[in-house]
């Protein structure tokens, strides 16, 4: 469902981009070959990678985020994971998973 249609935004992010590495690993370095893997760019603030388990039925969904960050680094580090944790919740129940 996600390569053939990714959503417009997640979590009022936009999609910038989607890349499906099921599809066009000849038009890639030899280094990112075919994967069951799909990306979501989300601008500059980040990106979503989907893939099935390789050794469970089951769905994995990875956030990537990055913002700049003045003196606390902790707060920041938290504040990043929890929306990290929240957009990957979004992927997987617009996924319906």
């Amino acid at each position: 469902r996600l390569g053939s249609g990714p959503p417009s935004s997640v979590q009022g992010i936009a999609v910038t981009e989607m890349t499906d590495y099921r599809l066009g690993e000849e038009e890639r370095p030899i280094w990112l070959g075919k994967q069951d893997l799909i990306e979501l760019l989300l601008g500059d603030s980040g990106r979503v990678l989907v893939r099935p388990s390789g050794t469970e039925p089951k769905l994995k969904i990875y956030a990537d985020l990055s913002r700049a960050v003045d003196s606390d680094h902790d707060a920041a580090h938290q504040s990043l994971q929890s929306e990290a944790q929240s957009l990957a919740k979004a992927v997987g129940e617009w996924l319906a998973v």
